[in-house]
């Protein structure tokens, strides 16, 4: 900030060079103790520490311009008369100075919003688009969105180059609607306080504050911004305008440790030089929100990169009534069936269900994946399961028909080297599944469209990394019995694709041993000379623990590498990672949320080993609304 004279001040015009002593025209130079030096004679662009030019002929000031300060600087009134000799008896009238007891509040001038590329983090206020608090400067938090809500504090937001779901770096406002917590997640967040949601009821709320339900965007009572669409929010009921806005305890918003900058995968140059620190996980606000270290700009400590989404299409509402007509036709909507209606449909139809998800994965995510593998951001995709909406209990779900097993496959077909394992929705939630059996039912209807070509082998090579020269894909190993799980090491990653759905199911509860358990024991014996460096595993749910005891004991004779998870099954609005020790858990995003873009990397110089960087396409915590990736660039 600068001194300025407002009006009439009689003052010259600033020279454009500091003067060796103090003059009555402000100096653009920084004020320094020190001597002037003898003057250059071209003058620089910006003021400088020493002069530029010949001095100023200005005649000098009786005083010396004072040096500025860090605190206000406080107006008076100028005094009348000639100062008394001794202090008056009683208070003057002079004024005052006042005294400003900060609180927080909006910035004076609301600052426009920008976004920035990840290289700049961390971001400055109205600054975008974060990811949490750690992408922030000090003293900053990262507002996250869902669709265009108002930014507090910035304007601009809702018109280029703001974007759907953009999160911004702002200074928080108590009297703004404010996610901090959900389902009393984290701990350390609850009580929420006025403003703060997500509430469930007035016991989560602060003593004194109501949960307000919305079934909407309805506003709160005595609080600022749209919020997140029926998201709760506690507020004060009564007697609100006396009370004094709540400031933040340390212990309700820790700032978490600063992980390496994050960055889109189509942007970055060159390669920062980093520390041997740089290769460690760092946890943010959340239980799951772990995160390991970045990819270098030049990828030069990236092993592999892979997306993975699952748990979509769904489309089981009216949207998604379509199926095939008689003459194989598409009727949209279905007019030989209602395909919503599970009940009512007879064995064999036609149903598609091809609506809102089903359009969001064709018009916007396979071709967002297509296109940063094209730019060699990704080798593959994986789909952790559930391709269709189910329907409760084994065996009841007719929506499982070899018309919509097909409009599946011709959807994914479009993806590049795409693989996929069974969700319960499209297992055994199917028909006349047989929970004793191994197939002989809808099962082998999935095997035949989702386990061969194109979809058995990679068809094309994967990109170059660090320790692959590129060139080639691996070869994926299918276990001849049930081809839906599958094997293939890459770059000293062994990567597995498991058939644990939710619920009952013949391989996790009637089969012996599990086949789940069984072909981990057998992929890992091949592994003779202990030369993978990471292990990651596919699957719609949560795996048994005898999935793990089966790793350990892979252990026993081969050192400790990390692992990775990834399952869907839960559908939650912001995927969550976990961490125990080296065991990694991803559960990933569902219905029309943006993929997830994993990295697997690597300290090049071998001793740090492998760890799991996620980089979300889409921040915005919802996954009901489909992402515009249009509005990227490659």
């Amino acid at each position: 900030d600068y001194c300025y004279c407002e009006t009439d001040c009689g003052t010259k015009a600033p020279s454009k060079s500091p003067t060796p002593s103090p003059t009555q025209a402000p100096s653009t130079a920084a004020p320094t103790k020190a001597p002037m030096p003898e003057p250059t004679t071209s003058p620089s662009k910006s003021p400088t520490s020493s002069p530029t030019q010949a001095p100023s002929t200005a005649a000098p000031t009786t005083s010396p311009v004072p040096e500025p300060t860090t605190s206000p600087m406080i107006s008076t009134i100028s005094p009348t008369g000639s100062p008394t000799k001794s202090p008056t008896p009683e208070p003057t009238l002079a004024p005052t100075p006042l005294v400003v007891t900060p609180e927080p509040t909006k910035a004076p001038v609301s600052l426009p919003i920008v976004i920035s590329p990840a290289s700049d983090k961390p971001y400055s206020e109205c600054v975008g688009n974060c990811a949490d608090d750690s992408d922030c400067a000090d003293g900053l938090v990262c507002y996250e969105r869902r669709d265009m809500e108002e930014v507090p504090g910035c304007t601009g937001n809702g018109s280029p180059p703001d974007q759907n779901g953009f999160g911004y770096c702002v200074v928080r406002l108590y009297d703004f609607l404010w996610i901090v917590g959900d389902e009393l997640e984290p701990p350390e967040a609850f009580p929420l306080g006025n403003c703060e949601g997500d509430c469930d009821d007035d016991d989560e709320c602060e003593e004194g504050l109501k949960c307000f339900d919305r079934g909407a965007n309805e506003p709160v009572p005595g609080c600022d911004g749209d919020g997140y669409r029926k998201k709760d929010y506690c507020y004060c009921e009564t007697d609100c305008e006396t009370s004094s806005p709540t400031l933040p305890q340390p212990s309700k918003s820790p700032v978490p440790p600063t992980p390496p900058p994050t960055r889109s995968p189509f942007s970055g140059t060159a390669a920062p030089v980093v520390p041997p620190s740089y290769y460690k996980y760092t946890s943010g606000s959340r239980s799951c929100s772990w995160q390991g270290p970045e990819p270098l700009d030049n990828k030069s400590n990236v092993a592999l990169q892979f997306w993975t989404f699952g748990d979509v299409p769904y489309d089981g509402s009216s949207d998604g009534n379509t199926c095939l007509s008689s003459s194989g036709s598409k009727q949209d909507p279905c007019k030989r069936y209602n395909c919503v209606n599970n009940d009512s449909l007879p064995r064999g139809n036609t149903c598609t269900y091809e609506g809102e998800d089903y359009e969001c994965v064709k018009e916007q995510i396979i071709p967002y994946i297509n296109a940063a593998i094209d730019d060699g951001n990704g080798a593959f995709a994986a789909h952790y399961g559930d391709i269709l909406k189910g329907e409760s209990g084994i065996g009841n779900s007719r929506r499982c028909q070899e018309s919509s097993f097909n409009s599946r496959r011709n959807l994914f077909k479009e993806c590049t080297n795409f693989l996929i394992v069974p969700g319960d929705n499209d297992w055994n939630e199917c028909q006349l599944y047989d929970k004793t059996k191994n197939g002989g039912d809808m099962r082998d209807v999935w095997r035949d469209k989702f386990t061969e070509a194109p979809f058995k082998q990679f068809s094309r090579n994967f990109p170059q990394t660090l320790g692959f020269s590129g060139g080639s894909r691996p070869n994926i190993d299918r276990k001849s019995s049930n081809p839906e799980m599958f094997y293939f090491v890459h770059n000293g990653i062994g990567f597995f694709g498991l058939n644990r759905v939710a619920g009952t199911s013949y391989i996790s509860n009637y089969a012996s041993p599990d086949t789940n358990v069984k072909w981990i024991k057998d992929k890992l014996a091949e592994d003779t000379n202990c030369e993978l460096k990471s292990i990651i595993l596919f699957a719609q749910a949560v795996l048994k623990s005898e999935c793990y005891q089966e790793i350990n004991k892979y252990f026993n004779r081969c050192p400790r590498i990390p692992s990775l998870t990834i399952t869907g099954d839960t559908h939650p609005e912001r995927y969550c990672l976990k961490k125990d020790g080296d065991v990694l858990k991803l559960t990933g995003e569902g219905y029309q949320s943006g993929p997830l873009l994993v990295s697997v990397v690597r300290d090049p110089t071998g001793e740090m080993g492998d760890f799991f960087h996620v980089f979300d396409s889409q921040t915005r915590n919802t996954n009901d609304v489909c992402p515009n990736f249009n509005v990227f660039s490659r």
